[in-house]
């Protein structure tokens, strides 16, 4: 939220400079080409499809990429024992001080406090204060020890092999 907030200001700046310098000049800016040596390109994501959380990654992979999928998405989604729908993680933070918990322990809820639960990660823990359930409540208060997170094998598939192209007719799938 805080980097589409200074987006947008920064953008409504530069709109305002552009035509006040349009209109007071008359001239348009230079252009700078862009330096292809220098340059990288990476598709769009769609966070229905490509915000699945591999429980496989450790502790540091996973709060970045949970975190990336925070406001304003829906947040990085996976599932939870016993409920049938997607639930969605929001934020969340890497405990590195915490065991080096063995890649079967991914996902599983080890200690809860007032504020947030813990949760065994490859090699480490994170710690989660924000779980949405499918109709928008955060239901972190409900979980209990041993619950356990975990990401069906045909979402991590389909998130890797998916490209998303938007354009102005919509968006369009192609694996």
């Amino acid at each position: 939220e805080e980097i589409n907030e200074y987006i947008e200001n920064k953008s409504f700046q530069s709109l305002k400079d552009f035509f006040a310098n349009f209109i007071k000049n008359g001239n348009l800016p230079f252009e700078t080409p862009q330096n292809e040596e220098q340059s990288s390109y990476f598709p769009r994501l769609d966070t229905s499809i490509h915000g699945c959380i591999n429980w496989d990654w450790n502790s540091q992979q996973l709060t970045r990429f949970i975190t990336a999928f925070d406001n304003p998405y829906p947040g990085a989604f996976t599932y939870l024992n016993g409920i049938e729908s997607k639930v969605h993680i929001k934020t969340a933070s890497s405990l590195n001080d915490e065991c080096d918990y063995h890649p079967f322990q991914a996902g599983i809820i080890f200690r809860i406090d007032d504020q947030g639960i813990y949760v065994c990660c490859n090699g480490g823990a994170i710690y989660i204060q924000t779980v949405i359930d499918s109709k928008g409540k955060n239901i972190i208060s409900e979980l209990t020890l041993g619950d356990r997170f975990y990401t069906k094998k045909e979402d991590l598939e389909k998130s890797f092999s998916t490209r998303i192209t938007f354009s102005s007719t919509g968006k369009k799938e192609s694996s």
